[in-house]
Formats: structure tokens, C-alpha cells, sequence
């Protein structure tokens, strides 16, 4: 899923990620808002252009710099937070712990 989707509806554009990652078992998800250094910049402006040319004046408003402006990142952790404590990665989630008694295998 390319970042992209966020910027359209931050909600739905990572429900999905969220539920997905639930169903399979995962204990933790990372997550920050893009930011664009030089060098990132470079590469990922014109692919923006080209790719989605309807988000670029959205993306050339929000990233005048590197990062984007403090409310904008306070609105996608928000969000970000709230599905988080919803799908249980707030730390509820507990990981079974591993059989006991037997021997590990070795690696080779």
C-alpha cells in the first residue's frame, strides 16, 4: 500500500493494514509520517508527479520542508493511536509464551 492512501482519508487508508496485521497475529506496529530529506525528496517528487499528479499541490503544501507541519503529524498519530488501541497494539496483546521441555533446534 503506498503512503498515499493516508493522505486521502487517514482512517481508512490504514484500517485495513491494521485488521490485516490482527487477523495474522502481529504483536506491534510502527508507524511516522513521511518525511522528506534531500535526497528522498529527489526521488520521490517526481514519482509523485507522475504517479498521482492530483495529490502533488496537497504534498508540495505539507512538505515545504523536510517534515511535515506539527498539526497535520498530530492528526495522523491521532488516528494512528486510535486504531492502535482499538486492534489491541496498545500492549494488550499478549504472545504465547514458547513450549517448554523440548530441545531447540539447532541452526545450520
Amino acid at each position: 500500500m503506498p503512503p498515499l492512501r493516508w493522505t486521502i482519508n487517514p482512517y481508512r487508508g490504514c484500517q485495513h493494514v491494521y485488521i490485516y496485521c490482527f487477523d495474522h497475529g502481529a504483536h506491534y506496529l510502527g508507524s511516522n509520517v513521511l518525511h522528506l530529506k534531500p535526497g528522498t525528496r529527489k526521488w520521490y517528487m517526481p514519482y509523485l508527479r507522475e504517479t498521482y499528479p492530483h495529490l502533488n499541490p496537497l504534498y508540495e503544501r505539507l512538505y515545504q520542508g523536510v517534515y511535515a507541519p506539527d498539526r497535520y503529524t498530530e492528526q495522523v498519530l491521532d488516528v494512528v493511536n486510535g486504531l492502535r488501541q482499538r486492534y489491541g497494539f496498545d500492549g494488550r496483546r499478549t504472545i504465547a509464551a514458547p513450549p517448554s521441555g523440548g530441545l531447540q533446534p539447532a541452526l545450520v
